[in-house]
């Protein structure tokens, strides 16, 4: 992944640090990967390394219940560079004379003050909600207020943990197609929709 894409400026001394701390990683009796492409890269590069690649497998406890039906798009994460809600904004906006409405939760990210709060000031209005930071025990309510997930996201550096709640809540996940999300729907079997431009994205919501 381009580091400057996730809002992080890589020096020299980054990379040195990450190095010695791959090394010190390889030393490992064993390394574990919950995906396939980072173990494939790590085995690579260190060879003499012991990897296994351990799927997530474990979505946890299911908390279904029946969605609401009301038109409520989720958009969860910490908001910034990499995991910009702006296109699912636009897009929510040009499904005119359709019902419902669209919840940004969580707060921006550290590489990005302010963005969320911006964004709220431009987006302003009574079909859009941002709610901040969200407590751990208001999670559960906030997935079952939703009857779709939107991933709005430009890159992702891992395994997704708004993907395993998505379907742990027993929501719909509609995620921009990023090699990542491919190989998690694909290795643990989930079912979930994908999009490419803006233009799907609107389509799909509306």
């Amino acid at each position: 992944i381009n580091a400057s894409r996730v809002g992080y400026r890589m020096t020299p001394i980054h990379r040195l640090a990450i190095e010695l701390a791959c090394r010190a990683v390889a030393a490992s009796n064993v390394v574990c990967f919950t995906l396939k492409r980072d173990l494939d890269v790590f085995t690579h590069r260190y060879k003499p390394a012991r990897t296994v690649h351990v799927p997530h497998g474990v979505l946890g406890q299911r908390f279904w219940c029946p969605p609401p039906r009301t038109g409520t798009v989720l958009a969860f994460g910490h908001w910034g560079r990499s995991k910009d809600p702006e296109p699912l904004l636009r897009a929510f906006a040009s499904c005119t004379g359709k019902a419902g409405r669209v919840i940004v939760a969580g707060s921006s990210s550290h590489t990005r003050p302010g963005f969320q709060e911006r964004l709220a000031e431009t987006y302003r209005s009574d079909r859009i909600a941002f709610t901040g930071y969200v407590p751990e025990p208001l999670v559960p309510a906030l997935f079952h207020a939703s009857d779709l997930v939107v991933m709005p996201y430009n890159e992702n550096t891992g395994a997704s943990g708004v993907l395993y709640q998505t379907c742990q809540y027993g929501r719909v996940p509609l995620l921009r197609r990023l090699p990542v999300f491919e190989e998690m729907v694909e290795d643990l079997g989930l079912a979930a929709h994908f999009y490419t431009t803006e233009a799907e994205l609107a389509f799909q919501m509306c």
